[in-house]
Order: structure tokens, then sequence, then C-alpha cells
């Protein structure tokens, strides 16, 4: 249960990046939990909780083999 609510949150990190890249952001601002923010924070925060969420992923797959 554990590694597919890893999968489902990294899927939706990978979502919220590709969206940032696709999505039009005229200002170059994005409000993020209530605070305005660079869009390269925001897309470098994004890549950073995706990376980490897959590093855990399969740290805990070569463990269990």
């Amino acid at each position: 249960m554990h590694r597919i609510l890893l999968v489902f949150f990294a899927l939706v990190a990978l979502t919220n990046l590709i969206e940032s890249f696709i999505g039009r952001y005229d200002n170059k601002i994005v409000f993020f939990l209530g605070f305005g923010i660079n869009i390269w924070v925001y897309r470098i925060f994004w890549t950073l909780i995706f990376l980490s969420l897959i590093y855990i992923y399969f740290r805990q797959k070569n463990i269990e083999i």
C-alpha cells in the first residue's frame, strides 16, 4: 500500500511539473500556499518532490528483493 501511495504522489508531482511548462503563466509568478513565488522556484520544488519519491520507491523495491 505504501508503494502505491508513493507512485500516486510522484505522478501528482510530475503532473504539476509538466503543467507548469504547458500552462500559461504570463507574469511568471505562481501562487502556491497563498504566497506568490517565481515559476522556476515552483518547478524546482516539484522536481525535487518527484525525484525524492522515485528514489524512495526504488530504494524500498531493492530492499524487498
